[in-house]
């Protein structure tokens, strides 16, 4: 995973990680021979997004708190006091780089907290907002002590947007799909998370959320939310081939709602790497992690098709999403929580439920439309296929409400492709603005990503997408 040379015509080959138990996978020889060329096409487009004022929402006191300062979440009086999740005394099963996550100056909004001073909370739960990274995390508290807990090592969670206006909307793109393709909108975003069943537990699960301005026009009648949370048990699971008896990470794989049917499933998953500590998880597990440890330095200059990398301390908050076979078979699983949730950024002045306290959309960019790579055919050339990436076609589009705390810099756009008989599930990778080969090549996706410096001077953040392009002749 070294630098792309600057060479105007030398090969570039972006070797893909493929997850396996005795190490990096083997680079094959290319068959084909690749040459990335200067692309001279243009620049890319910002549109810029008007800025209007924050909607309203409705007030409620009661369960209004600083996070950042009180050890225990607001409830009446007589009710015994519930820490919140990154108190030296909680108890955890989320991620442990997560317990220190969770600052407004690393830009962290509360959105809900079901939690009050004033009545008795069914479900407690929190949830917050990452205007920088464009991420909304839920932390759910199991206060049960009713039963037998069965013995589930595993939660599954699935963000799902309902209402009239839920297929029209991009929200769930950057976590429903790998590749965003704009010709379809994802449903729901699922999840497995390793955070085993117990009592008196904190437990999180976190979605990145696409840009998409129209949600400001909507309603909670229209467009809403569930997050439904379960515990899980798993009969039978591989990672690589390699069998497993509890994940070291969590996964997803794109299509399937792990709270709800098929009960297994077989194919290409992405492994979801929170920083430096679940790369020593990957390890400790027997996987070999040099390739994961070589993107966490340097992301731009590897196979990563889809992230978000921070530079905090021990790379809190990052999210690397990388693709690896899998195969899991589910067993019986438990509902802890599904609440239905309206959404932040449209008029929630009259919403019945848990008060929106942050109520700006969400979201930190998006693409305008796809982006656009011209396939030409050059007969007689030994070079005979060329694929170039019509840079102004990358049209971004950024929130105001990051934007307004924060400055992008460092914008790249390039073409991922790969050659056009391999189906493996980690191919080798082409990179560049232009390419040219002497075989066909299949164009993977048009590759973005960008940096948000926050002007309060916390860690930057790169974000790093992936979309679907329109192939023209």
């Amino acid at each position: 995973m070294r630098p792309v040379p600057k060479s105007r015509t030398v090969i570039v080959l972006l070797a893909a990680f493929a997850f396996a138990r005795c190490g990096d996978r083997e680079k094959a020889e290319p068959v084909i021979s690749v040459r990335a060329l200067t692309n001279t096409t243009g620049q890319a487009a910002i549109v810029v997004q008007p800025v209007f004022p924050t909607p309203p929402t409705k007030n409620d006191p009661a369960a209004d708190f600083d996070w950042e300062t009180d050890l225990t979440l607001p409830a009446p009086a007589e009710q015994p006091a519930v820490p919140v999740p990154w108190a030296p005394t909680a108890k955890r099963a989320f991620p442990i780089q997560w317990a220190s996550d969770y600052l407004r100056a690393d830009g962290w909004e509360l959105v809900y907290n079901s939690s009050s001073r004033q009545r008795v909370a069914a479900s407690k739960f929190l949830v917050f907002y990452n205007k920088f990274r464009g991420v909304m995390r839920m932390y759910y508290y199991l206060n049960d002590d009713s039963g037998a807990l069965p013995l589930n090592s595993t939660l599954a969670s699935t963000l799902a947007i309902e209402g009239s206006y839920a297929g029209q909307s991009p929200l769930l793109n950057f976590s429903g799909q790998q590749i965003v393709d704009f010709t379809q909108n994802a449903a729901f975003a699922s999840t497995l998370e390793p955070q085993p069943l117990s009592r008196f537990t904190w437990y999180a699960t976190q979605v990145e959320l696409t840009y998409d301005p129209l949600i400001r026009y909507q309603s909670y009648d229209k467009f809403s939310m569930r997050w439904t949370l379960a515990s899980y048990a798993i009969a039978a699971g591989t990672l690589g081939g390699a069998p497993f008896s509890a994940l070291p990470v969590g996964l997803r794989h794109v299509g399937t709602d792990f709270n709800g049917l098929p009960p297994s499933f077989s194919g290409p998953a992405d492994l979801l790497v929170h920083g430096a500590s679940s790369i020593d998880l990957l390890q400790n597990a027997g996987f070999n992690t040099d390739g994961l440890r070589r993107t966490l330095l340097d992301p731009i200059n590897s196979d990563l098709l889809d992230g978000v990398v921070t530079q905090a301390a021990q790379t809190a908050g990052t999210t690397l999403k990388w693709s690896v076979p899998a195969q899991i078979v589910r067993g019986p699983s438990s509902l802890l929580i599904s609440p239905a949730l309206a959404l932040p950024g449209y008029d929630n002045s009259w919403t019945s439920g848990v008060a929106v306290h942050y109520n700006e959309v969400p979201g930190v960019f998006n693409l305008l439309d796809s982006p656009v790579v011209k396939e030409q055919e050059q007969p007689g050339e030994t070079y005979r296929y060329r694929y170039t990436l019509n840079i102004p076609s990358v049209r971004y589009t950024f929130n105001p409400a990051t934007i307004g705390a924060a400055t992008i810099r460092d914008i790249k756009q390039t073409l991922i492709a790969a050659a056009a008989d391999d189906s493996s599930p980690t191919p080798m990778y082409y990179v560049g603005g232009t390419l040219e080969a002497t075989a066909e090549l299949r164009v993977v996706g048009v590759r973005v990503s960008f940096e948000v410096v926050p002007t309060n001077g916390s860690a930057p953040v790169r974000i790093i997408k992936t979309f679907k392009p329109t192939i023209t002749k």
